[in-house]
């Protein structure tokens, strides 16, 4: 699994979801995780979720952390469970940053922050979501799209921030550093699940 940090800003508009991104664009070649900084701005004709299409979502943000991971021979349902596991390596990681300061939830592909009563109980309706994310595949390869909020300011809906996380539990991250801390800890799960798949027998 190859990694790459883009150092400088770029829109995401939904071009980016598109096999061979990373070769074609930053030549590199395979299965692989790339990353930028920079503002979140989705066509409806580049939705890729059928249900924000049908709930005419708006999808924006004025600056996320962007990653595409593109995995080759494989399936949509193996995808969505790659998706889901960096999910999860997000939270670890935001947990460990933050000190487990905040109360982060995953449910399903997303991220929210739950408030809390006074005896430590979540609140309903006052979840903030950190994240937006998109499996899909191409004839060649898998792909995902997860995209972390770094601003929460003139989102269309309620959200939580990198930015926000820093000022919830006095920590800060350098957002480079810490994407590339990220991918790195990514890598190293897909190399796990790889050697995992090479050193069991076939039962008849």
């Amino acid at each position: 699994m190859k990694t790459l940090f883009v150092d400088k800003k770029i829109k995401y508009d939904g071009s980016q979801l598109r096999s061979l991104y990373g070769f074609l664009e930053y030549q590199v070649q395979g299965d692989s995780i790339v990353s930028w900084v920079g503002p979140c701005d989705i066509a409806q004709d580049k939705i890729v979720d059928g249900q924000d299409l049908l709930e005419g979502s708006k999808i924006y943000s004025e600056e996320m952390l962007h990653f595409i991971i593109e995995i080759f021979d494989t399936k949509l349902i193996q995808m969505v469970f790659v998706q889901r596991l960096f999910c999860e390596l997000v939270k670890a990681e935001i947990l460990r940053f933050s000190k487990n300061k905040i109360y982060l939830v995953r449910m399903g592909d997303d991220l929210y922050l739950k408030s809390l009563d006074d005896q430590n109980v979540p609140l309903k309706n006052h979840d903030l979501k950190l994240n937006i994310s998109i499996a899909t595949v191409s004839p060649v390869s898998g792909l995902v799209h997860f995209g972390i909020n770094v601003s929460s300011k003139n989102t269309p809906i309620k959200t939580l921030s990198l930015s926000d996380i820093h000022k919830l539990t006095g920590t800060e991250q350098n957002v480079k550093d810490w994407s590339l801390s990220l991918m790195n800890a990514f890598a190293e799960e897909y190399k796990s699940v790889i050697h995992a798949t090479q050193k069991v027998k076939w039962v008849k």
